[in-house]
């Protein structure tokens, strides 16, 4: 699914949440790396098998492609919802981080077994972002 493979704040290695302000920093940093010809890695890089590729190119075409609110909420609605200031959520990125996708699946699990509430709605959003994209895995659903 390229909603999620190729999503632009994947390749930007940026959540949603981010502010121009971080979006513009993050952008120029992966520039700069891509410039010299070196790979940078964000921190949920390692979630799906499907590699990224960031050249120059691809990453100015991500940057453009959520300049726009309308595409930027598109986007938005197939990336992860990260430093929410959602402990759960925080909890789940560092077992992701860890390669430990079964305990963040246990830790969403619990939370959104309560029903949705203004505090847990990120935890919704994440879970099935993060199910979703395993469920891609290999370009098939599984």
């Amino acid at each position: 699914m390229i909603q999620i493979n190729q999503n632009p704040f994947r390749i930007l290695g940026v959540p949603v949440t981010s502010t121009d302000r971080e979006l513009e920093r993050q952008y120029s940093n992966i520039v700069l790396y891509a410039d010299m010809g070196k790979e940078i890695e964000c921190g949920l890089d390692s979630i799906f098998s499907k590699s990224l590729s960031r050249d120059s190119i691809v990453i100015q075409e991500a940057k453009k492609s959520i300049e726009l609110p309308h595409e930027k909420l598109f986007h938005a609605t197939f990336w992860f919802w990260e430093n929410s200031g959602n402990m759960i959520d925080d909890m789940a990125f560092e077992q992701i981080k860890s390669g430990n996708f079964e305990k963040a699946i246990q830790f969403w699990n619990k939370e959104t077994e309560k029903g949705i509430t203004s505090k847990n709605k990120s935890n919704f959003k994440n879970l099935s972002i993060f199910l979703l994209g395993l469920a891609i895995q290999n370009g098939k659903l599984d």
